[in-house]
């Protein structure tokens, strides 16, 4: 039953459009310092081949080939003479793809739904969920992996009901080369397929398998052997990404965060999503859409549970359409105060986008190296924490000769001992120390401390004497 009148259906839609192209715009124009876990990305476009970039990345990152070619090709084409014009390229891929998510997933859910009511609040879950938002905003493949993944449902959905397109074997042939999350997607499509439509399944499987053996010799079988284990140390213990029998609250928790990133939330948000899911597979829809929307899932939480998939709010986002979809079909009065209260949760969360409040995804690096460049004196040396990635990043090319220290742990609060008995080892001088983290001022308190001009949110760089 439709509670939308067609006159507030289309400005609804409407006004969920401009919010979502607006809100990820205006992060997109913010442009700030690439942090830690960008510029780790952005390194390798700026210091490899295009060849190289088909290998395994360093700087413990992994990206789709075609997404770092086409990151390193902007940069090519256009040849950035600043900092801040580079850091906008970088960013360009990423942010055009987001925005594209938009009129795509309006097509997907039009195509499902009937209901005005249906297609709106599916529609503006998807539109106004920070991760999709932020990521727009960041040099990272995320908002790259949910456009794929939102196109190859739209795919998979219209060759279920028998809606053929020439370019359709072609587009979910390349799609990996752009997307890994992309596999969990097409095994639900391939399936659905194999059940529904077999001639399709054999004319879309033949052209993909194809493609997958060649992008497994040139590019996968490098990936995965190149830094895996450390991925997977990483994953397993810092983030504790991987789902456990032994904690079965992580499981709502880790996808919960998708949405918000508040623990209490995130429970609150991972159990109405995985209720939405399971009333999914029981109502009386086509077998195909089940798998379609609930394969993918499944699969994440297997991946994950045999340490192959790391369940984390950013590397799930390419489920946000199922779960918008799975939330929207929810029906009846109790449902209504469901989606209520999920609809809040959405709604609130863009009032504390908590994943630009952490203090490591916070960084003014190119300022910094900025004034170094200018400033730095041929007696001063530098001191850089494990985790100095962005200093590392906006350093290339500027020519600064200068002695570089590497501390070879990280500064975060319980290394600040370590931290300060490494200084204590350096001989008497001036240093510039830089760090990802905001503790550098509190490793350094013992020394003179001269001033920079900067004032900061988090104090990640210090300029102090010894001796």
């Amino acid at each position: 039953m439709e509670f939308i009148k067609k006159s507030r259906y289309k400005y609804g839609i409407i006004t969920f459009f401009v919010l979502g192209i607006i809100s990820r715009l205006w992060f997109y124009v913010q442009n700030p310092s690439l942090w830690f876990d960008e510029a780790g990305l952005a390194i390798n476009f700026i210091t490899k081949s295009y060849k190289e970039l088909l290998g395994g990345l360093d700087y413990l990152q992994a990206a789709p080939a075609g997404f770092c070619i086409l990151e390193k090709l902007i940069l090519d084409i256009f040849r950035p003479t600043n900092d801040i014009i580079r850091d906008y390229l970088l960013r360009l891929i990423p942010c055009l793809s987001g925005i594209l998510t938009l009129p795509a997933f309006f097509y997907l859910s039009k195509s499902i739904f009937k209901d005005r009511t249906k297609i709106i609040l599916a529609f503006a879950i998807f539109s106004l969920n920070t991760h999709a938002i932020l990521y727009c905003s960041q040099c990272k493949q995320y908002t790259t992996e949910l456009l794929v993944s939102t196109v190859l449902i739209i795919i998979f959905n219209n060759l279920l009901n028998g809606k053929l397109k020439k370019y359709y074997p072609l587009i979910i042939a390349v799609s990996p080369w752009f997307s890994y999350s992309s596999f969990f997607i097409l095994a639900a499509g391939f399936t659905a397929l194999l059940i529904k439509n077999k001639k399709q399944f054999l004319n879309n499987l033949i052209p993909f398998l194809f493609s997958v053996i060649i992008y497994y010799f040139v590019s996968l079988k490098t990936v995965f052997s190149m830094n895996y284990t450390d991925m997977e140390e990483v994953w397993t213990g810092t983030f504790k990404a991987f789902m456990d029998f032994h904690h079965p609250l992580r499981l709502l928790i880790r996808f919960g965060e998708l949405f918000m990133l508040t623990k209490l939330f995130a429970i609150l948000s991972g159990l109405i999503i995985f209720y939405a899911l399971i009333r999914l597979l029981f109502a009386p829809k086509d077998i195909t859409y089940k798998i379609l929307l609930t394969i993918p899932v499944i699969l994440a939480i297997l991946a994950s549970l045999a340490h192959k998939y790391p369940i984390y709010s950013r590397l799930i986002l390419f489920l946000l359409p199922a779960f918008s979809l799975a939330v929207a079909e929810l029906s009846g009065k109790f449902h209504t105060i469901i989606k209520t209260i999920f609809m809040s949760v959405v709604i609130f969360s863009l009032l504390n986008h908590s994943i630009y409040a952490k203090e490591m995804a916070y960084s003014y690096a190119r300022d910094v190296i900025g004034y170094l460049t200018e400033e730095i004196k041929s007696q001063d040396s530098i001191i850089m924490d494990n985790d100095a990635n962005e200093y590392y990043f906006y350093l290339e090319g500027k020519g600064i000769t200068n002695r570089i220290y590497e501390m070879p742990v990280t500064c975060i609060k319980c290394n600040a001992e370590r931290c300060r008995e490494y200084i204590e080892t350096l001989p008497d001088g001036k240093y510039y120390f830089f760090s990802s983290h905001d503790n550098v001022s509190e490793v350094t308190e013992n020394y003179e401390n001269m001033p920079l001009p900067f004032k900061p949110k988090y104090v990640k760089a210090v300029y102090f004497k010894k001796g």
